[in-house]
Order: C-alpha cells, then sequence, then structure tokens
C-alpha cells in the first residue's frame, strides 16, 4: 500500500494536468479569415502594444522641452538676541529674495527640436513594428493552409494506399500475387501513414506560431485559416517594387528623423555652451525698537556666469582643427 500511494498520486496528477490540453486539443478550432486574422493581431500583439507605449513616452517628453526654468524664491530671517534687540544695535531683518533664469542660445526651441524628432521616430518604428506584425501573421496564415493542403493530400494518399492494400490482400487470397507484394504495398501504406502524422504535427505548429502571434494563450483552441491563397494575376516589375520600397518603408524614414534628430541633439549640446542670465529681485524690511521704525530696501542683482572655460575650450578646438592636416580627396 505504501507503494502504491505514491503511485496513484502521480497518476493523478498527470491526468489533471493533461486533460485540459487534451480537451484543447479536442475541442473545434476557431476558423479565422486572414483579415480578421491581421486585425486581431493587431489589437492583442505584445510588441505593438510596447511600441505604443513608446509613442506616449515621447509626447511626454516634448511636453518636458517645453518646459521653461522655474523662478526660485529664497526666504531668511535674523532674529538675535531680545537683550540684543532692546539695546538697538541689532534690529530683527526678514529677507525675500526671487531669482528668474532667462535662457540663451535657443536652448529651450532646440530641446523642443529635438524631441519632436525623436516623437517622428517612435511613430515611424511603431508603424515598422505594425507592418512586420502584418506580415508575420499573413505568412503565418500562408502556412497554416498550406499545411492544411499538404495533409489533404497526405491523407488522400494513405487512402488510396489502404484501398490498394485492401485490393492486393483480396488478390492474395485469390491466388492472383504472391504475399510479397502484399507486404510491399503495406509497408508503403505505413510510410504514407508516416507522412500524415509528420503533416498532422507541421500544421498544429503553424497553428501554434499563429496563435503566439494572436497573442493568444497556449494552450488554448486551435486556430483554422479559412480562404484561398492570393494569386497576382500580373507579376510586379523589380524596379517598381525597389521605388515603392523607398518611398514607403518605415523603417528607411525612421533612419532618416533619426538622422535630424541626431543633427538637432548636435545644436542642442553647442547651445547648451550659451551663457544664461539670472536676473533677481529682493525685499528687506529691518525693525527696530528706536524711534526711526521700520526700514525696507528692493535691491535689484543680476548674475552672469563667467565664460572663460568655454572659449578656451572653443581656441583650443580652434588651433588643434587648424593645425589639423587636411584630407585628401577620395
Amino acid at each position: 500500500m505504501r507503494v502504491l500511494c505514491p503511485v496513484v498520486f502521480w497518476c493523478l496528477l498527470s491526468n489533471c494536468c493533461i486533460a485540459p490540453n487534451l480537451e484543447a486539443q479536442s475541442a473545434p478550432p476557431d476558423t479565422l479569415a486572414i483579415e480578421q486574422a491581421v486585425q486581431e493581431a493587431l489589437e492583442r500583439n505584445l510588441g505593438l502594444l510596447a511600441e505604443r507605449y513608446n509613442v506616449t513616452i515621447a509626447e511626454a517628453r516634448i511636453i518636458t522641452a517645453r518646459l521653461r526654468p522655474n523662478p526660485v524664491l529664497s526666504l531668511n530671517t535674523a532674529l538675535p538676541d531680545h537683550g540684543i534687540f532692546h539695546s538697538g544695535t541689532s534690529p530683527f531683518a526678514e529677507v525675500a529674495h526671487l531669482d528668474f533664469v532667462f535662457e540663451r542660445g535657443g536652448k529651450r526651441q532646440h530641446r523642443i527640436e529635438v524631441a519632436e524628432n525623436a516623437r517622428a521616430v517612435a511613430r515611424l518604428q511603431l508603424l515598422n513594428t505594425v507592418r512586420t506584425v502584418i506580415l508575420d501573421v499573413q505568412t503565418a496564415c500562408v502556412d497554416v493552409l498550406l499545411a492544411k493542403a499538404n495533409l489533404a493530400l497526405a491523407q488522400e494518399n494513405l487512402q488510396a494506399f489502404n484501398d490498394i492494400v485492401q485490393v492486393n490482400a483480396a488478390r492474395v487470397r485469390a491466388g492472383d500475387l504472391a504475399p510479397v507484394e502484399l507486404e510491399r504495398t503495406r509497408l508503403a501504406a505505413l510510410q504514407f501513414q508516416n507522412e500524415v502524422r509528420q503533416k498532422e504535427s507541421n500544421l498544429l505548429i503553424a497553428r501554434n506560431q499563429l496563435q503566439t502571434l494572436l497573442g493568444r494563450h497556449l494552450p488554448g483552441p486551435l486556430i483554422d485559416m479559412v480562404g484561398e491563397l492570393r494569386r497576382d494575376s500580373q507579376p510586379a516589375s523589380v524596379e517598381a517594387v525597389h521605388q515603392q520600397a523607398l518611398e514607403l518603408r518605415p523603417d528607411l524614414q525612421a533612419l532618416v528623423r533619426d538622422q535630424a534628430r541626431s543633427a538637432a541633439e548636435l545644436r542642442l549640446q553647442i547651445a547648451q555652451g550659451t551663457v544664461d542670465y539670472t536676473i533677481g529681485a529682493e525685499y528687506q524690511r529691518q525693525q527696530s525698537n528706536l524711534k526711526e521704525g521700520n526700514h525696507s530696501a528692493f535691491p535689484l542683482t543680476s548674475r552672469c556666469p563667467s565664460s572663460i572655460a568655454t572659449r578656451g575650450k572653443s581656441s583650443a578646438r580652434g588651433r588643434s582643427r587648424s593645425k589639423s592636416p587636411p584630407r585628401s580627396a577620395p
């Protein structure tokens, strides 16, 4: 009994795991047309959903690039000892300081340009992903239809050889055929039966690949394609197809926009070397216990960082370029 209990447990566990797969395979498959499969893939494909989020992220970066520097408000106060305050030598003081940064060199415009080009690249990459998904789904649908046709042909061949085996068996019983010929036909029938099993396996693999592209969970109900393969009446010329690909392929357009984004990024980095100005306003209020009362002041400040280091780098870069030998023409 101790030996049989684990065996019974593993048998029940294997039946529970295998039963859903058998039910999924024995269930009638869902029939879809190629257009329906493409539409379902565009709605549920995980890679396509990830590319759509990239477009949303690029749009958020445009909003970030359009932001201007926020003013900085500083508040401080001086609270001396009360004994010192009553002597009239050190009053209370409150100071409010506001700074505002003025960006120069077109930094904001260059940031927006970089973000807009990045959004264009993300949109074109999304279109390229859509194109790739449509191509993969259509190819998988064609594979399923081709596997079905091959399976039907293999089943017809097997049925024909089974009929030949029955005829040869009758001829052997009648003494009209040697038994060795019957064994040869049975061997050929077994070979065609093996071919039918291979075609069934190819059809199952093609359906699973299509199911993965559609974003469905595995294991699940099988997918069956309906319709016929496309047949073009007139062949297209190579030059026309090449020209159409250069004009319409989104991956090529994405490379062009990515090059424009790199140029805009270079202009932004050059603009970062421009010095920004900071203008500030300050309010000072002093309290005293003397007869003069309180005093207020409104000073204005302006700060400009030094550009000595930037000029030194630019001059050194210019000297290095002038010393470099000229490139020979190819």
